[in-house]
């Protein structure tokens, strides 16, 4: 860092992220009365301006480190989420199994009476 970015940072300004700068910004279209101004009250203006944009950019940043830990937050809540339904379906999956055995087992045992009772209707008690 230069001396001049720890002097605006030593100021209270914050430094941005380069990625975050635009390399060729719009240029500040002064009004018709910016030029009559004395210096003084320029400078006091620029002051004013360049404080409230840090302001911005510094609740950007903010804003922008939150939603990452929101994001950050979410995504391990989908991770989990997904265990849980991984599980769930697992454990799904084993219940209509074991239904489907017994339901098997039943028809089984209804196959068998149903024979058990032609056979006693017939008459064949061997």
């Amino acid at each position: 860092m230069n001396n001049t970015v720890e002097d605006y940072v030593e100021h209270g300004f914050h430094k941005l992220d380069d990625q975050y700068l635009e390399h060729h910004p719009p240029k500040i279209r002064w009004s018709v009365g910016w030029r009559d101004r004395s210096l003084e009250s320029k400078v006091q203006y620029l002051e004013k301006l360049a404080a409230t944009m840090n302001h911005a950019a510094k609740l950007l940043q903010s804003e922008r480190d939150e939603l990452g830990d929101l994001c950050a937050k979410k995504e391990e809540q989908l991770v989990v989420m997904a265990k849980q339904m991984s599980d769930n379906n697992a454990m799904l999956q084993q219940e209509v199994c074991s239904m489907n055995e017994r339901r098997q087992a039943y028809h089984e045992n209804i196959k068998a009476l149903n024979v058990e009772i032609r056979k006693l209707r017939n008459g064949d008690h061997s």
